[in-house]
């Protein structure tokens, strides 16, 4: 087991202090860095705690966005009177997504900086319009993936929040294996203030991603007419990641089907595939 520092600042500044030296890690849920970080996968010297700083917890807003911190939890979002006001598929997503374990430890910001494929986070926060601030920059989510398991994030550089445009509706919807903690494949729907559909995908081949040729069918389509566009509809097989439990092809009509219900649950209607 390897060994390494701790440390658990008081606040913000000290924490974002102390991840400028080499090696340090940020601590917040725990889910992806500790295991890897025992285990000597990842070269962490120091794990800086931030998961209790309160500038890092928050669940704001303004007139267009709903703003959450880095460090929210699943649970934080579920519970939030706020989301479920203003953002209902977002507490959706939320009060389902992973395992207990994963809805009570991981944080928003852990996700992103992960970026696992199936990572329902970065689908959302796609078709949402995101925009994710780090302690140095601002970074729009459709730049944030830079392979599976790769961002933009510079060594010491830690997520502080990320701005989620708020719809006029959305869906959130998953296909999974029961017991399995990632999804084969989900889809979060939303149409813009400006009357735009967007569709994020999760299980793509470089990570979660727009479809837009899925939303480029939607567009001008009344309710009723906008469901059936999206029956038999698939993203190509290429876009799509393939392992041992789908490969990418099987996934790429599962994401569909998932794109379809998240579509039906955002206008309100009952699915038809």
């Amino acid at each position: 087991m390897a060994a390494f520092d701790y440390l658990r600042p008081s606040t913000l500044g000290e924490a974002l202090a102390a991840l400028a030296a080499p090696g340090a890690a940020a601590l917040a849920g725990g889910q992806a860095i500790l295991p890897r970080a025992l285990e000597g996968l990842a070269p962490v010297a120091l794990l800086v705690e931030i998961g209790h700083l309160a500038e890092l917890r928050d669940l704001t807003r303004d007139e267009e966005a709903l703003i959450v911190g880095a460090a929210a939890r699943p649970i934080d979002i579920s519970d939030s009177p706020q989301v479920w006001t203003l953002l209902p598929a977002l507490s959706d997503l939320a009060t389902a997504v992973g395992n207990p374990q994963m809805r009570n430890k991981a944080t928003l910001g852990g996700a992103l900086a992960e970026n696992h494929p199936a990572s329902c986070w970065h689908a959302a926060a796609l078709a949402l319009e995101a925009r994710i601030f780090t302690d140095r920059r601002e970074i729009a989510a459709e730049e944030w993936s830079q392979g599976a398991f790769k961002t933009p994030l510079a060594p010491g550089e830690t997520i502080v929040k990320a701005r989620l445009r708020l719809p006029r509706r959305a869906g959130w919807a998953r296909i999974r294996r029961v017991g399995d903690v990632f999804p084969l494949a989900s889809a979060f729907v939303a149409e813009t203030r400006d009357g735009d559909w967007r569709i994020g995908l999760a299980g793509g081949r470089e990570g979660a991603f727009l479809w837009r040729e899925g939303a480029a069918a939607l567009a001008g389509l009344d309710d009723a007419r906008a469901i059936v566009a999206l029956i038999g509809s698939e993203p190509e097989a290429a876009q799509m990641r393939g392992d041992a439990q789908a490969d990418s092809a099987h996934r790429a009509r599962l994401a569909g089907r998932a794109a379809g219900r998240a579509l039906a649950r955002a206008l309100e209607l009952k699915p038809l595939i």
